[in-house]
């Protein structure tokens, strides 16, 4: 049972590979994806040992059976395409897989290849980042230490100037 086909047995559970992996991949539990009716949210709000709900209970009850139908919808929708980018992404291993002509054309390898690049222009920019901030410290230093020495120079005038 797909997510696909899944509203076509409502009581069973999700059991395809790739439906499986899509909700493992999103952090949906397939629990999540399963159509719950209006009298199933009814039936859990009496629960607590109210048998009838007053008018403003049961607005509530059918507010909050919308919102989770619509979230639920929506993490339908997700799922269904990351299913979707799990086949096309099987497919294309497959294909690759099959050709000899280059060991690079497997797409797990191109794109460890490159997030490795990314990491590594991350790395170079940073360094670049790093040795720009330690020129302009050693100018502000070098300044500061000329400023320094000439007021030290003119400190040394004026008392010898006093002196005399």
């Amino acid at each position: 049972i797909t997510v696909l086909n899944m509203h076509e047995h409502p009581d069973s559970n999700l059991n395809s590979p790739r439906s499986i992996e899509a909700c493992l991949r999103l952090g949906i539990l397939p629990e999540e994806l399963r159509e719950r009716s209006l009298a199933e949210y009814v039936a859990e709000a009496t629960k607590n040992g109210s048998k009838r709900l007053s008018p403003t209970d049961v607005e509530c009850v059918k507010a909050r059976h919308q919102h989770d139908e619509a979230r639920r919808q929506t993490k339908h929708e997700t799922v269904v395409a990351e299913r979707e980018s799990i086949i096309e992404g099987a497919m294309l291993y497959s294909l690759t897989a099959n050709t000899t002509t280059s060991r690079r054309a497997s797409t797990l390898f191109a794109m460890e290849e490159h997030k490795l690049k990314k990491l590594v222009d991350a790395n170079q920019a940073m360094l670049q980042q790093r040795l720009l901030h330690e020129q302009k410290v050693k100018s502000i230093r070098e300044y500061r230490e000329k400023c320094l020495e000439e007021e030290r120079k003119r400190d040394a005038e004026k008392k010898k100037a006093q002196r005399d």
